[in-house]
């Protein structure tokens, strides 16, 4: 004896299409995100340059003998 029956199964999917928004056209200096943005790209860069530098400074002095000695 089979029991088993046909079932029928419907898929539905929704499907959203998106569509990107038009290019703004005005200069970098008339969008206030990217004013902000270029404004802190400066300083950030140089954080990033300081914190490389200094562990740079200091994995180097470990390894000197002098700098060893004085610990």
């Amino acid at each position: 004896m089979d029991s088993k029956q046909h079932v029928e199964v419907e898929h539905h999917e929704a499907v959203t299409v998106h569509v990107q928004p038009s290019e703004d056209q005005r200069p970098w200096y008339q969008q206030p995100e990217l004013r902000k943005l270029y404004l802190m790209m400066p300083f950030l860069f140089l954080g990033s340059t300081t914190l490389g530098y200094d562990g740079s400074l200091l994995n180097g002095l470990q390894t000197m003998p002098a700098w060893q000695a004085c610990r």
